[in-house]
């Protein structure tokens, strides 16, 4: 069976059924081909059911699992084939990734997730733990604002053995598509621990080396100014710090890895470093809806004694 190539202002998908479904690819990771329609949404399709495609531009292809990319148009060819826009034509089978260049939007766009833990223990003692997150971010152009807040209260026997909240806002200025400009800020309050209450402010730079539709990784550096405030004494010092912001998704969208973090150096010789990271993987069971296993530690050497708090999470949450 041969296709002859379709020029359009859609993309075009041939199924080995003789079916023909028009619209724009998102993506193709995995097994999974993921077409957005006008008439059905975003309609996932079975890669091993696809005879040939063609796309309206030029898309960024991975041939195999670790190759290097390339950016080609694509044109219909026969059964199990393609036509790549330097004529040569390879099996369907050789792309393992296939996705649109990620474009900066004139107007704005924003993504995000709002996840809530839960934890009710009923047997010797009476425990509650309550963990509230929200994080988002924000595009326009050039700039890109991410937000992040989060709440956590636990109570043991009627007693509170934790309660603090904390937020943080970073502004990215984009250079060019990958070198980009970041400002920063956070704050912190601990009615339970020490220290008290936590400021920081600071900038730097950052590399993006990926950000599409399927996988994210920024990778930064900035110089923080710390404020610790014990209630009795205060601490400040500046930090040198190196963050990261990963995120990939699999099969077809329904799961993610992510992992984002700080490891801080203090220009100080009383503190060793600061080290705060996350990581977990989601579960997608519908467009906007997740399941989160989560973990989290947050490392403090000082002074020859180092303080290690860590926490695993089963979380809900939702996405947009």
């Amino acid at each position: 069976m041969t296709l002859a190539p379709q020029m359009a202002a859609a993309d075009t998908v041939w199924l080995r059924n003789g079916d023909r479904l028009t619209g724009t690819i998102v993506f193709k990771s995995g097994e999974k081909l993921i077409l957005k329609s006008d008439y059905a949404g975003e309609i996932t399709i079975h890669w091993k059911k696809v005879a040939t495609l063609v796309t309206d531009k030029p898309m960024v292809i991975r041939r195999e699992r670790f190759g290097e990319l390339e950016t080609l148009p694509l044109q219909a060819a026969d059964a199990g084939m393609v036509r790549l826009g330097d004529g040569e034509v390879v099996p369907l089978t050789a792309i393992d990734q296939l996705h649109y260049p990620r474009k900066r939007a004139a107007g704005w766009s924003s993504e995000g997730t709002f996840d809530l833990s839960l934890d009710m223990d009923r047997d010797d003692s009476h425990s509650d733990e309550l963990d509230l997150k929200l994080d988002t971010r924000f595009e326009n152009g050039r700039w890109r604002h991410l937000v992040e807040a989060e709440a956590e209260q636990d109570e043991k026997d009627g007693e509170r053995t934790e309660e603090d909240w904390n937020t943080s806002y970073k502004l990215d200025y984009f250079i060019g598509d990958r070198f980009f400009l970041r400002g920063e800020g956070a704050y912190a309050e601990d009615q339970i621990d020490l220290p008290e209450k936590l400021y920081s402010y600071g900038g730097g730079f950052g590399y993006s080396f990926w950000n599409d539709d399927i996988r994210r990784f920024d990778l930064i550096s900035t110089i923080d100014r710390y404020h610790f405030d014990f209630g009795f004494d205060t601490l400040e010092l500046n930090v040198w710090t190196i963050s990261w912001d990963y995120r990939q998704y699999f099969f077809g969208k329904r799961f993610d890895l992510y992992s984002k973090g700080d490891l801080g150096a203090p220009l100080i010789p009383e503190v060793d470093y600061l080290a705060s990271s996350e990581a977990g993987i989601r579960f997608h069971f519908s467009h906007w809806m997740h399941i989160t296993l989560h973990y989290e530690v947050d490392l403090v050497q000082a002074e020859g004694q180092r303080n290690h708090d860590e926490h695993y999470e089963l979380r809900v949450g939702v996405d947009w």
